[in-house]
């Protein structure tokens, strides 16, 4: 059996709006799912995996008129357009931030071949007319994905390297589902949450960090860092969800903190499963 045909970045964000919304979720999960990054991770995230989260945000925020949001680690965007998605069917408007450390990619052709890359030149995808394919992850050990692995690292060392020289003449993409970009009350930006961004202090009704602030991904410092500088976007009396799901069975934990009003401490509100792994941290710190 052959295996389902990959969709190109081209299809996914040079024709997105010609293309009708069933078939263009569609693109969009199969391109995100072929997207390896180069430290191993994947780019996609699947649909519904944060449900029983959002479901207790919709909640906390019922009767509201507007929420202003800022979403942190939004990958491919999609968990994000379902969150806006439930604000929206109980008559609330959402406006906001999406927020990732690695949002841009550019795309350059040659000879009928698109190569997808990053900011420091690593491919991620390759495409033809006849064929699309993503950079292999680091645990396929197969001879033909070995062979494209090669075959993508000799491109970064030659070709890629050269072009970044002359990214003038790449095509610049935000790899994010353009389903979200296209929305005139949401911004997508690339930003390090250790790093202040002081045009957000004070604006935000509710963060939601899901699977990002981990000891896999950062040290307790390096996370304390990061949630402090949440805490200067909130609002006063204001919503922190930190939450992550469970690779083995899917379950989500995370615990919502609110804002006091002296603005400097957190008040744990609620769990769910079994909290926010680091809630030890955060009560040292913050509570």
């Amino acid at each position: 059996m052959s295996s389902p045909r990959v969709a190109s970045a081209r299809q996914v964000f040079l024709k997105a709006g010609t293309t009708p919304v069933d078939e263009q979720i569609k693109l969009e999960k199969s391109f995100f799912k072929s997207i390896s990054l180069p430290n191993g991770t994947h780019k996609t995230t699947a649909p519904a995996r944060l449900t029983d989260v959002d479901q207790l945000l919709w909640e906390q925020f019922k009767g509201r008129e507007t929420v202003h949001l800022l979403d942190v680690g939004i990958s491919s965007g999609v968990t994000t357009l379902e969150l806006l998605s439930g604000f929206e069917k109980q008559g609330i408007g959402v406006t906001g931030v999406g927020v990732d450390i690695c949002i841009r990619g550019f795309l350059r052709s040659f000879m009928g071949v698109d190569v997808l890359y990053d900011p420091e030149g690593n491919v991620l995808q390759v495409a033809t007319p006849f064929f699309a394919r993503g950079r292999p992850h680091r645990s396929q050990d197969s001879l033909r994905s070995k062979a494209l692995g090669m075959g993508m690292d000799l491109l970064e060392s030659s070709v890629v390297r050269k072009w970044l020289r002359t990214s003038h003449r790449a095509r610049s993409l935000d790899l994010v589902s353009p389903r979200l970009l296209g929305r005139s009350d949401f911004k997508v930006v690339e930003h390090d949450v250790a790093l202040p961004m002081p045009a957000w202090n004070n604006s935000a009704d509710l963060i939601r960090v899901a699977n990002v602030l981990n000891l896999d991904y950062f040290s307790p410092s390096h996370i304390s860092t990061m949630v402090r500088n949440m805490m200067s976007w909130l609002k006063e009396g204001s919503l922190l969800c930190i939450c992550s799901t469970n690779a083995a069975d899917g379950s989500n934990h995370g615990s919502f903190y609110r804002k006091l009003c002296s603005g400097t401490k957190l008040q744990l509100t609620q769990r769910i499963g079994r909290g926010y792994e680091l809630e030890p941290l955060l009560d040292e710190t913050f509570c």
